[in-house]
């Protein structure tokens, strides 16, 4: 896989929940402080 193809999957599938599992905590929207964007915005340059 390329790293286009790795990052359109994170793109996909941000914030989702897996239905399969009964317990699943709330997907988070930051991660030490960044959101998805802030990191595509890294990777733009």
């Amino acid at each position: 896989m390329s790293d286009v193809t790795d990052l359109g999957y994170v793109e996909r599938n941000y914030l989702l929940r897996n239905p399969t599992v009964a317990d699943v905590s709330e997907p988070q929207s930051k991660c030490r402080g960044q959101t998805l964007d802030d990191v595509l915005a890294e990777f733009a340059g």
